[in-house]
């Protein structure tokens, strides 16, 4: 049985220890893959636009619909799209980057743990970050911040090679390719580069004594990190100037500017407090190893005032990855992926020093005794009261899924009741595998419009026109024909005018929308309910539908998007 010993110090052999931890997060990250489909908010876009790239060979301009995506480079939907076009299942295909990048931080995690401190704690750095909240979610989904982060943690690694391992030039080389290609990923790849800062300072007396040639050598790694940008920034500018279109002009300018300079400094979303991350998001999406915070940060002092080098630039790179998102008035827990990575590390030096305390060892303990107290309780209170879970009807009873939870986490804890740290992480083992194996097929239904966009095809003649207002790119994504629809940023007040004008300029058109929007212009007794999704009724409406009201039918220029599906096969 595996022991706490085991869990703080691994095999003896440096490869059984890195297979173990590579087997593991493949278990964990890697469960469901093949059992959902992409869902809201960020999935669906990602998928549909790897989906076009491959249905219409337009591989250097992302679309969502018929309207161009300018908020990301499409480097992430193009490892989507890779796998697409090899698997033809986008139920597998939208998860594997993520999830190889998840398996490739905990490579690099490790091996660089290795290096500075030795097996033991490479092996505990591994396991930390896999089993830390935040970026277990991230490995299981398909948002672009696991990709950016493994760039991220492959141009640390780089630069940390060369500063700390005596690795060579070639190493500080890699670190600035990797940031190159984790800013043509999103622009925050440059993170990697705020870890040269407290080089400056622990490596002041070398940096003195630098040769001309070390200079320019030096300075020669921006240029390195341009070739990287240039891999996607030349061919998309050189396409730019080629196409008359504005539309690729504005993509152009929307993404080198107002997606990147704007948006840090003058963000128009997701705006947060300073304090935000501080309080909201470390301390719960970097369970269980927030909990050891306070003691963390007293290990980390000391190390600092005995003028650990590594410690010293680990702690400013993890201060200065907070400070710059704190900064910026726009805040999403994603954004905090990247320091996972240096906060797994310190922790993993630490944990061992740590977890001898009472009241280290009494928070784990208690941590892995909630999480199946809370699931058991959960089950128990819908068993009692089944209409607190009226408004999943469409699905079967999650209590089995939370009663199951709760036992064998239990059961655990029992067993493993001198081993806290083992039981913990069985605990959450178990959470990830009912999560993927079980929840994902249970809920998927639930979260996708699969069911409102057949039944919408079957009312409709294959001949007539379909208009969806409201945009979601997951209502694209199971269209099997063509769909119009406005821009995804279109005002919805507008959209309901528009709407009406269209489905009257013709015959043989129908409006598919939400109640709430819709009912202004629409008469919802004349509509067909196809049911609800994202907390909204979504209705079908024909022309006899539209309200016969002047603020209903004037005139309107807002452009529409007409999108083609290829065969849609996204199982």
């Amino acid at each position: 049985m595996i022991s706490d010993r085991f869990t703080l110090h691994g095999f003896d052999n440096d490869r059984l220890n890195l297979l173990f931890l590579l087997g593991v997060a493949l278990l964990l990250l890697g469960a469901g893959l093949g059992l959902r489909d992409p869902w809201p908010a960020d999935e669906p876009r990602f998928a549909l636009i790897a989906k076009q790239m491959v249905d219409t060979g337009q591989w250097l301009f992302p679309f969502r619909g018929g309207e161009i995506y300018p908020d990301k480079p499409p480097m992430f939907m193009w490892g989507i799209a890779a796998i697409y076009w090899l698997t033809h299942s986008m139920r597998i295909a939208f998860l594997i980057p993520s999830l190889v990048a998840g398996l490739g931080c905990i490579t690099l995690v490790y091996d660089m743990s290795r290096r500075l401190w030795g097996n033991s704690v490479a092996f505990r750095a591994g396991l930390l970050l896999l089993f830390t909240v935040q970026f277990t979610v991230q490995g299981k989904q398909a948002q672009i911040d696991e990709l950016v982060t493994f760039f991220v943690t492959l141009g640390c690694y780089g630069f940390l090679r060369f500063l700390l391992t005596s690795g060579g030039w070639r190493w500080y080389y890699l670190g600035w390719f990797a940031a190159g290609l984790g800013i043509i990923t999103k622009g925050v790849g440059i993170l990697a580069l705020f870890i040269l800062i407290p080089a400056i300072y622990t490596h002041f007396q070398k940096i003195k004594a630098a040769t001309k040639s070390d200079w320019l050598k030096a300075f020669s790694g921006p240029f390195i990190m341009l070739m990287a940008c240039g891999l996607w920034l030349i061919p998309m500018l050189v396409a730019v100037k080629m196409h008359a279109d504005p539309i690729y002009t504005a993509y152009r300018d929307n993404i080198l500017f107002h997606q990147t300079v704007t948006r840090y400094a003058n963000s128009w979303q997701h705006i947060k407090p300073f304090w935000y991350y501080l309080l909201n998001v470390i301390p719960p999406f970097w369970l269980p190893w927030s909990l050891l915070l306070p003691w963390i940060v007293l290990q980390c002092k000391n190390e600092i005032r005995n003028r650990n080098i590594p410690v010293i630039i680990l702690v400013t790179y993890l201060i200065l990855i907070i400070v710059f998102f704190s900064i910026s008035p726009g805040k999403r827990g994603v954004y905090m992926t990247p320091a996972t990575i240096p906060f797994a590390m310190l922790s993993a030096l630490f944990l061992p020093n740590i977890i001898n305390r009472k009241i280290p060892i009494r928070l784990m303990k208690g941590l892995s005794w909630l999480v199946p107290i809370v699931f058991i309780a959960t089950g128990i209170v819908l068993l009692i009261k089944p209409n607190l879970n009226s408004h999943l009807a469409e699905i079967s009873s999650p209590v089995p899924l939370a009663l199951s939870l709760g036992i064998s986490g239990i059961l655990v804890n029992l067993i493993l009741r001198k081993q806290r740290i083992t039981a913990l992480l069985s605990v959450l083992t178990l959470f990830w595998l009912h999560y993927g194996l079980w929840a994902y097929p249970l809920i998927n239904d639930l979260r996708t419009p699969q069911g409102i966009m057949l039944k919408a095809e079957s009312i409709t003649q294959p001949n007539q026109e379909i208009l969806l207002t409201n945009m979601r790119e997951q209502f694209l994504l199971f269209a099997n024909r063509d769909i119009y629809h406005f821009s995804y940023h279109q005002d919805k007040s507008s959209q309901v005018n528009a709407a009406s004008v269209w489905i009257k300029s013709q015959p043989n058109r129908w409006v598919l929308g939400p109640k709430s929007n819709l009912k202004k212009c629409f008469d919802i007794n004349k509509g067909i309910l196809l049911g609800n999704r994202h907390n909204e009724s979504w209705y079908l409406f024909s022309t006899d539908s539209v309200i016969d009201k002047p603020d209903c039918l004037h005139s309107s220029d807002i452009k529409i998007y007409h999108y083609t599906p290829k065969i849609n096969s996204i199982k």
